[in-house]
């Protein structure tokens, strides 16, 4: 039995489930873009999105919805702009930055938005419209928060290449989850 723990959350905050998943423990995290083996606490793939084009998205997010604030996902944690920090709850060890598309060489594998001068709704129809197929855009549940992953990203993908590799059929697998990400 292979326990594969599928979440929304980026690796460095799953440490503190190693003992639900045991010493063989694969945690498919940032809506599919890491795997993270939890018992030794470390990344060992990633699906990240390519600089340029996390470039191009965010400043035309900007252009479209002014005010929105980002922040990205990263194997080693979480990166965010002063004003999305402002906004939307977050881990004591955020990398805060001046603009998100200054990372520097650590790659997003999942780009977060928000924008409080908009309805929850609005600003994810609206990110939907200027984001189109470019990347994967989701939301769980957090009011407002468009998630975005590299093209072809999701949790189901990630699972399905994992399976793949382990020789895992579909139908021996239990997945399950509680907020709108979760469904494909």
């Amino acid at each position: 039995v292979e326990t594969v723990l599928v979440t929304a959350r980026p690796p460095r905050w799953l440490d503190e489930l190693a003992h639900v998943v045991g010493v063989r423990g694969i945690a498919v995290c940032g809506n599919g873009a890491f795997r993270y083996d939890v018992a030794e606490q470390r990344v060992f793939a990633e699906r990240t999105i390519e600089p340029e084009l996390l470039a191009e998205v965010v400043a035309d997010l900007r252009r479209e919805l002014p005010g929105t604030g980002f922040a990205a996902e990263r194997a080693g944690g979480l990166a965010a702009e002063r004003m999305f920090a402002a906004i939307h709850d977050h881990p004591e060890d955020l990398v805060c930055t001046h603009r998100i598309e200054e990372l520097g060489d650590e790659r997003a594998g999942k780009l977060l938005a928000r924008n409080p001068h908009l309805t929850d709704d609005e600003f994810l129809v609206a990110a939907g419209e200027v984001v189109a197929d470019r990347l994967v855009l989701s939301y769980s549940g957090a009011g407002g928060l468009a998630e975005m992953s590299a093209p072809g990203v999701t949790k189901a993908s990630a699972l399905k290449a994992w399976c793949a590799e382990l020789e895992i059929d579909a139908h021996d697998v239990w997945a399950f989850g509680d907020m709108p990400n979760d469904l494909p």
